[in-house]
């Protein structure tokens, strides 16, 4: 009606009742789309304060994970540290202890579980983490992925080169089964202060999963400082 209006006075030449229709027409095509993009924000903000939400669930449980892991890999690189420092003394002078034993043992393996956040996996797809207005929680979110990447990328140039200790040097490290049933493992103390090999094999060993470690650890830190950023921007606050 209002175009048929506006046709009728540009007939007419009534150039004053076109323009005001015309206006008309202007404004409420203009308040149709802002209306729109009103609703689309608002969408969209509801959309990201559910995923914030979901992410914080999510990062409440993988900390402890987290922090498990890097505990262990700490207390193993302790174990071989302490070992080595054994291993460097003469023959016949102190064994090494059962955990020591262990731990090299486990510095020969690079097992550990994977980071996964599904919410921010969702985010990186949709982009939303790019548009996020915190910039502080944008760019440790960023950082995140990053130490994932890195993880990613050291265990597809450094799980090539695991070998078991045990099974290289089966002589130096025993086990078995004993009457019990029970599984035991052993170290041949003086065999190894002898076998340069092997030392230096413990030593590649150390250095890999020290490096392993260190990533394991930045990632811990970065998801912790997102945890506190995710409880100001979310307003959540946390009884002791």
């Amino acid at each position: 009606m209002i175009l048929g209006r506006l046709f009728n006075h540009l007939k007419t030449a009534n150039w004053q009742s076109a323009f005001i229709e015309l206006v008309v027409v202007v404004a409420g095509v203009y308040g149709a789309f802002e209306l729109e993009r009103w609703g689309e924000d608002r969408r969209d903000a509801r959309y990201e304060q559910v995923l914030l939400e979901q992410l914080h669930g999510e990062i409440v449980l993988a900390i402890p994970v987290m922090e498990e892991q890097v505990l262990d890999f700490t207390e193993t690189q302790t174990g071989v540290q302490l070992a080595a420092s054994i291993l460097m003394q003469d023959i016949g002078s102190v064994e090494l202890d059962s955990s020591q034993c262990d731990s090299l043992f486990r510095v020969s393996i690079l097992r550990y579980t994977p980071l996964t956040l599904t919410s921010l996996e969702e985010m990186a797809t949709s982009g939303m983490h790019s548009e996020l207005d915190d910039q502080e929680l944008k760019v440790l979110l960023f950082i995140l992925q990053r130490n994932t990447r890195d993880l990613s990328s050291f265990n597809q140039l450094v799980l090539p080169q695991q070998r078991i200790l045990m099974d290289m040097y089966p002589e130096l490290i025993p086990r078995g089964i004993d009457s019990n049933g029970a599984h035991f493992m052993n170290c041949d103390t003086d065999g190894m202060r002898i076998n340069q090999g092997f030392i230096n094999h413990v030593m590649s060993d150390f250095g890999r999963y020290r490096g392993l470690s260190n990533r394991l650890s930045e990632q811990l830190e970065t998801l912790i400082q997102i945890h506190g950023r995710l409880d100001q921007v979310l307003k959540i606050e946390h009884v002791d």
